[in-house]
């Protein structure tokens, strides 16, 4: 950390504090900026959030709409005793918090008729916390007396060397600096911001609604509005007008759809304003949201958007804090299990009898050696299940359950945990955890012709997989750079940010299933950006396999890495690789006969890191020509068997008549015989692999065929 950066930081505030213009209600923009510049690494993590949410919002939180309760520590900074402000003061705030969460607040009934539909209850609230990172009974309350006499946007406030507090693990507490700022009202990060920096500040004078607290921001929402930044909000009136179309609502301007346009924030209570226009409803600004800037007094609404946009980020980023035990009383015993996540599957979907996994969290202070789990599909209970074993306080544990006759395509599932220790769980409210889990019908392959562009903007599209195994850098959607610069998305791997110590992950990119049983000829092609890496040890590497059992087994189609790789020059200096030119892209087509015949296959893209450039991938076309039927088939010269080399499923083509193929081993001798009839298809699985003779006896025809069995 640059401490002479921060201490000149602080000298030169505290000599042009008499100069300076009226406070900033917001100082949120300005420090997130500054910090990205600061952390190219704080950067990716938004950017990565964003892309999450995106992505979990096709589903919802995971759990549901069980309360979250969050561990809050004030930190009190005061100069003068004026600063030091009473408990009742702080009391006041955390009841204005979870007032305005829960949609309690007395002023809920001034949200006007047409935005009530859209005002939620976040279900998360606040609590003071009970205990501090030693374990020692506290009252959630740090007062520490300081020679800084204002504060401004810098950050100074959370370190004691700079005359701040320290913050508390960042995994556990929530952090809020009160203090006297020159500078701003408020401001907080997004989650993924260093630890030491994460939490909330905000100043005196507009913490709480007891009589210290200044006009117009005497309601307590300051911090409302700075704790909806720590759980990802943006400002209603971020990036303008954009994103205000159902097509876009979610991946541009504030990224919530049910948040009206603003062009630029409000100060007042003018419920005329129309900054933005709408589609396909075009509604007034929406001053009255948390997230705009008008005066406390006119503010009183989050909306559903806007809950399930928090929560996803609390079950993306910030986990721990979802069974921190922080505000459990030190003492007595406190029994909390914590029902956090489906780790797996994450792929191969295909088995309607699947094993999957969940992550399990102990919340209170004693250890748990039992716990029962319940499983239900819809309404119906599919699984239960007793585990054994020890889960420490403040720990997680993986639990496997095995589910049964789950149906294919969409299965909504609900855990349910219950008897810890054979007790009742003393907080019930995060019990459950409720997912969608689609399985996917091997029969129910996708015939070609079949491409996909990315440009609907989901990630991952629709029946596509992502596989993050590292839970860290991932596939992920550009919306800035198309093959050829003809489109607007494409898929990503960031290798440029992952880090040295990244070096050799994999992850992978999953389509959905195709079926080349009936396919002639089928291929495989997509376009690809990367440039030379310049270098062997910063080089990456592109795998393409293809499965026919649901991903059980992967084999290698294609692979390529390095300068092989590349389709655009090194880029000058250190700088990262953009394919901002259309001939930065080169396609790469890839024959599949080996494939042809089988019923089944998904293909997957396979980033292996070298920490070298970022890598972009688009056009994905799986082509072929399909054959129907009998009287559809193309007619051929003379009779053909296809595919061949295969995998046991063999077509014949050009046949008129009924007649009898016969199965032969190198030796000669007999292994399987099959009238034709009607029938053009035949299955040669579980005879040896390898060399095999087919001879076809009808009234007119008799030939012999070489063909190669292989797994």
């Amino acid at each position: 950390m640059d401490w002479n950066r921060i201490v000149l930081s602080v000298f030169f505030v505290l000599l042009t504090i008499p100069v300076l213009a009226q406070r900033q209600r917001c100082g949120t923009n300005k420090v997130m900026e500054e910090r990205m510049e600061q952390f190219p690494s704080f950067h990716k993590q938004v950017e990565k959030l964003n892309a999450a949410i995106l992505s979990a919002t096709q589903n919802g939180p995971s759990r549901g709409n069980g309360l979250i309760n969050i561990p809050v520590v004030i930190h009190v900074l005061w100069n003068t005793p004026v600063q030091n402000i009473e408990d009742a003061q702080i009391f006041s705030q955390i009841d204005i918090l979870n007032a305005d969460f829960r949609r309690l607040n007395a002023d809920s009934a001034l949200t006007r008729e047409l935005f009530k539909p859209f005002a939620a209850d976040t279900r998360i609230e606040f609590c003071l916390a009970q205990r501090d990172p030693q374990g020692n009974p506290t009252n959630g309350i740090n007062r520490v007396q300081t020679s800084v006499t204002a504060f401004g946007a810098d950050d100074a406030m959370k370190f004691s060397a700079l005359g701040g507090a320290d913050a508390w693990p960042a995994d556990q507490y929530l952090n809020i600096w009160v203090c006297n700022n020159w500078e701003v009202w408020g401001y907080a990060y997004f989650p993924g911001i260093e630890p030491e920096y994460d939490g909330v500040v905000c100043h005196y004078e507009a913490f709480g609604d007891t009589l210290q607290v200044v006009p117009p921001f005497d309601k307590g929402r300051t911090c409302t509005h700075e704790i909806g930044h720590w759980l990802g909000l943006y400002h209603t009136f971020d990036f303008g007008c954009t994103g205000q179309t159902q097509q876009t609502c979610l991946g541009a301007g504030d990224r919530v759809c049910d948040t009206p346009g603003d062009a630029t924030e409000s100060y007042s209570c003018n419920f005329n304003l129309n900054t933005c226009v709408d589609s396909p409803v075009d509604f007034p600004d929406m001053v009255e949201n948390f997230m705009d800037y008008s005066e406390d007094a006119c503010l009183n609404m989050f909306t559903a958007g806007q809950a399930e946009r928090m929560r996803l980020a609390l079950e993306t980023f910030r986990i721990p804090l979802l069974y921190s035990n922080a505000c459990v009383p030190v003492g007595g015993a406190f029994t909390d299990v914590v029902a956090l996540r489906l780790v797996a599957p994450v792929n191969g979907r295909c088995n309607p009898d699947p094993e999957l996994i969940f992550e399990i969290g102990n919340a209170g202070n004693t250890t748990i050696t039992d716990l029962d789990l319940h499983l239900y599909e819809g309404d119906d209970l599919n699984t239960s299940i007793t585990w054994t074993g020890v889960l420490l306080p403040n720990n997680t544990t993986e639990i496997n359950m095995p589910v049964t006759n789950l149906a294919y395509g969409s299965n909504n599932l609900k855990l349910i945990l219950s008897d810890p220790n054979g007790n009742a769980d003393q907080n019930s409210l995060n019990d459950t955890l409720v997912n969608s889990l689609e399985i996917v019908d091997l029969s129910a392959g996708a015939l070609p012709p079949f491409g996909e562009g990315f440009e609907a903007g989901l990630l991952p599209p629709e029946n596509w997989f992502v596989n993050n195994p590292d839970q860290d850098y991932y596939w992920d959607l550009s919306s800035f750079y198309g093959a050829y610069l003809s489109s607007s998305n494409s898929m990503i791997f960031e290798n440029y940010w992952v880090g040295e110590e990244a070096i050799g992950r994999l992850d992978q990119l999953i389509s959905p299933i195709f079926s080349f049983e009936t396919v002639l000829d089928p291929n495989l092609s997509f376009d690809l950006a990367y440039p030379d890496p310049g270098s062997d040890f910063y080089s990456d590497t592109l795998s393409l396999y293809w499965s026919s059992d649901c991903g059980e087994n992967w084999s290698l189609l294609w692979q390529q890495g390095g300068v092989e790789l590349a389709s655009a020059p090194t880029p000058f200096g250190f700088n990262n690789f953009e394919p901002d030119n259309s001939d930065d892209w080169r396609t790469v087509e890839i024959d599949l006969s080996i494939l042809g015949g089988l019923p089944a296959v998904q293909f997957q893209w396979e980033n292996k890191s070298g920490w070298g450039y970022d890598l972009y991938l688009d056009n994905i076309n799986v082509e072929g020509e399909v054959v129907l039927s009998d009287e559809e088939a193309p007619v051929f010269d003379q009779v053909q068997i296809y595919p061949n080399p295969t995998t046991g499923k063999i077509i014949i083509s050009g046949l008129d008549e009924e007649g009898v193929l016969s199965v032969f081993s190198a030796d000669g001798k007999v292994l399987r015989q099959f009238e034709t009839n009607q029938a053009r298809n035949f299955d040669l699985a579980g005879l040896p692999m390898g060399l095999l003779f087919i001879n076809l006896l009808t009234e007119s025809h008799q030939k012999q065929f070489r063909v190669i069995l292989f797994k």
